[in-house]
């Protein structure tokens, strides 16, 4: 990838740093120190830190795009998606999806994604399929080397779709504004379209106590990713990530986009979490081993 700049630091410094013959500047992989480690057994410890730095290049589809707007909301990078040993993330100005290797930082993107009026937002995937989610009334679908296989055209289904899960071989969407009413006794009911491996879909409502709907994925209050409840712990050196596998150690706190616009920057397994920020005019991407 031209001109691409990948670095892997420890904590506090760079070192080892070798030129390959691609144009590609990479780091050994190093182990974060004692001095990173949390001193709380209760916590998941860092074994390695890897950051990788991506250029913003609004005229070249291999970077990533971002458009910056002083009175209204910016347009960057919008979600990242783990899936084993590889990072999705997608890019709206672009209209690409960017396929990440974690072990040895290659990159590949994806052809333009739809048209130049909808915006790929979020990525899922069901089976061997990717499905990328737009605020048009179209779902992409992607085989495993990011090349558009079929569209799946829903009538009446515009909007943010950035809230969905993986249940019974389904994906389940639902957009947060448009698809939930609250009644007279506070009680939420919620309309979600159920998407099956045929590209066939059904639309249920499903209803919840309000208390019940608070924890559930479909909660716009909270963290959510994906289907999955998670919460960060403010501590006043760290953050700390509670989730379905156990308490994570951060080693720094968790950064946002809120400064330019709101996005899914943040995603994890059961030993890696990944997340991006924008630093200067670069996307700035940290994966941390547990």
């Amino acid at each position: 990838m031209r001109n691409l700049l990948i670095i892997t630091l420890a904590t506090i410094s760079l070192s080892c740093i070798q030129k390959k013959e691609s144009n590609l500047i990479k780091a050994e992989t190093l182990k974060v120190s004692n001095q990173e480690k949390d001193s709380s057994s209760n916590y998941r410890k860092v074994k390695n830190k890897k950051t990788i730095l991506i250029p913003i290049d609004n005229s070249d589809a291999s970077k990533f795009g971002f458009h910056k707007e002083e009175m209204d909301e910016s347009v960057g990078p919008m979600s990242i998606f783990l899936d084993e040993n590889y990072l999705y993330i997608t890019d709206p100005i672009h209209n690409n999806i960017k396929k990440i290797n974690i072990l040895n930082e290659d990159i590949k993107v994806s052809t333009r994604i739809g048209d130049k009026e909808s915006e790929i937002r979020e990525i899922a995937k069901l089976d061997k399929r990717f499905y990328a989610l737009s605020d048009d009334s179209v779902i992409y679908v992607l085989n495993e080397d990011l090349k558009e296989i079929d569209e799946i055209k829903i009538d009446d289904f515009k909007g943010v779709k950035d809230i969905f899960s993986i249940e019974d071989n389904q994906l389940k969407l639902y957009r947060p504004i448009e698809d939930v009413v609250q009644d007279d006794n506070g009680d939420m009911s919620i309309s979600v379209l159920s998407l099956n491996l045929n590209n066939s879909y059904i639309k249920d409502t499903i209803k919840y106590t309000y208390d019940v709907y608070e924890k559930t994925q479909y909660s716009t209050s909270g963290y959510h990713i994906r289907g999955d409840y998670y919460e960060v712990i403010k501590n006043d050196e760290q953050d700390v990530l509670k989730n379905k596998f156990g308490e994570f150690s951060l080693n720094n706190k968790i950064p946002n986009t809120y400064e330019f616009y709101d996005c899914k920057n943040i995603c994890f397994n059961e030993n890696t979490i990944a997340y991006f920020e924008i630093i200067n005019d670069n996307i700035v991407i940290t994966v941390l081993s547990y």
